[in-house]
């Protein structure tokens, strides 16, 4: 039966084991161990808490009589209440960010990054707020693998959600008074600009935007620091190419 262990960091590891006890590996198994990198449950509460205190100022600024407070109370509204919203409960129903194995990345966002096509993983930020908002990123070497691992819902579900960026980020930037828009303008622009259709565009606009990374994460979605994800992800890219090349 298939057993998964939970280390002190709290990623987990799968290990399969015999009737009698002993370790061993299942017939066609990877010899190497999958590594799941689970969501950290109390930053996914504070993102719901956070998500609430937006949705209710956003409430209050919908009974505003000026126009501009409207708009910019009902994109909240369903900027943090609709979006955020869809985000808790899926990692509520499936709450892996990523699943390691000796073949690629598995994001439970979407797609399946092969080794070939990994590059690189660090630590970026994406344009707009004040010093950026920091990213878990991945740049691929190729977008061919990732893009047709995509199923034909996840291919809906992005361009589901880079339509909700693109209106978000025109309606603000036309709507909000331009004193509050005053460090970022520019990243609202570029989220206007965000292509809706072209999953390989978004992409490019990903790495225009985060200064590299293709494919990027909210570190406040892992457990523990930023850098000791990155740590890990980089330790397991060596290992599967160590147990690619022994088969």
């Amino acid at each position: 039966m298939t057993e998964a262990k939970r280390n002190c960091d709290g990623s987990r590891h799968l290990h399969t084991r015999d009737d009698d006890g002993g370790r061993s590996a299942a017939p066609g198994a990877s010899k190497l161990a999958p590594l799941i990198l689970p969501v950290s449950w109390v930053r996914l509460i504070g993102m719901g808490l956070l998500a609430a205190l937006f949705v209710a100022i956003g409430l209050f600024f919908c009974l505003s009589p000026e126009w501009r407070n409207k708009i910019i109370g009902l994109v909240c509204v369903l900027f943090f209440g609709g979006g955020y919203g869809a985000v808790l409960w899926k990692k509520l129903r499936d709450p892996v960010v990523l699943t390691l194995s000796e073949d690629g990345i598995q994001p439970h966002s979407g797609g399946f990054i092969p080794w070939e096509d990994f590059e690189a993983v660090g630590i970026g930020r994406i344009e707009g707020a004040p010093g950026g908002t920091k990213v878990i990123g991945i740049r691929l070497k190729s977008y061919e693998g990732y893009l047709a691992s995509f199923t034909p819902e996840q291919i809906r579900l992005a361009r589901a959600t880079a339509v909700a960026g693109k209106f978000t980020g025109s309606v603000l930037r036309r709507a909000a008074p331009r004193p509050a828009l005053r460090h970022g303008r520019g990243g609202l622009q570029a989220l206007a600009a965000l292509p809706q259709r072209d999953i390989a565009g978004m992409l490019q606009w990903s790495r225009a935007m985060s200064g590299g990374w293709d494919v990027t994460f909210s570190p406040h979605l892992f457990k523990g620091r930023a850098r000791d994800v990155v740590r890990k992800i980089e330790g397991y890219y060596l290992s599967a190419l160590t147990a690619r090349s022994a088969r």
